[in-house]
């Protein structure tokens, strides 16, 4: 055989290989992206249950915030009512 005949032949052999490997790439690239996607969508939901977790902790603490944050306001309504009535008597 002559240099010329062998040429395309290993040039055809060569193109196969590089073909097979960029096949074997696109393979394990699929294979990472899914396992990825799998991956992300697990953190998403520890992510929801922690934040779900979380708010069955901090909702009775805002309620008890809200109770005496009304507490505190009934009391101010009670000393401001106190104090208008003292003054009333004080101005008879």
């Amino acid at each position: 055989m002559s240099p010329e005949q062998i040429l395309p032949i290993v040039l055809i052999a060569l193109m196969i290989v590089v073909a097979i490997v960029l096949i074997m790439v696109g393979i394990q690239l699929f294979l990472l992206l899914k396992e990825t996607r799998n991956a992300v969508t697990s953190v998403d939901n520890l992510v929801k249950n922690t934040d779900d977790k979380l708010n069955m902790l901090v909702n009775p603490i805002r309620t008890l915030a809200s109770l005496a944050s009304g507490v505190a306001g009934g009391m101010k309504a009670f000393e401001s009512f106190s104090v208008w009535l003292k003054n009333k008597k004080l101005d008879k």
